[in-house]
């Protein structure tokens, strides 16, 4: 890469590796993503379902903290499916699996919110 100027000359990665590596480096990713997302989305839901089992004997703080990591691992599987929609228009049954999933998730995240707002009802009475 040569300089002039104090700038580069706008090399990009594909001319420095090459065509050929980018396709290898696809062809390597794409049937790995898929996987990575499905842990995401499992990873989520046990999370959620940790916390809703034992959300009486965790203080509010981290109950709050374990539904914002399942938030950010959902969110992390909804960009990775993003990626992958050819994947899920191919295999519709997959796509009917990756929806009936979700749903539970997000009904997960409804309870918890719901029992989050009573933390400070569970503190006033204890209180008491």
């Amino acid at each position: 890469m040569t300089r002039r100027q104090g700038r580069s000359t706008g090399v990009t990665i594909s001319e420095i590796f090459g065509f050929r590596t980018a396709q290898i480096v696809d062809a390597i990713l794409k049937p790995l993503i898929p996987g990575l997302a499905d842990q995401q989305l499992v990873t989520g839901l046990a999370i959620l379902i940790a916390a809703l089992t034992e959300w009486q004997t965790i203080s509010g703080y981290h109950f709050n903290i374990v539904v914002y990591f399942a938030w950010f691992l959902s969110f992390t599987h909804a960009v990775a499916l993003l990626t992958l929609d050819d994947v899920l228009t191919r295999c519709k049954g997959l796509l009917v699996l990756h929806l009936v999933a979700f749903s539970a998730v997000f009904v997960l995240f409804v309870v918890a919110q719901s029992k989050a707002r009573t933390f400070g009802d569970v503190i006033d009475n204890a209180t008491e």
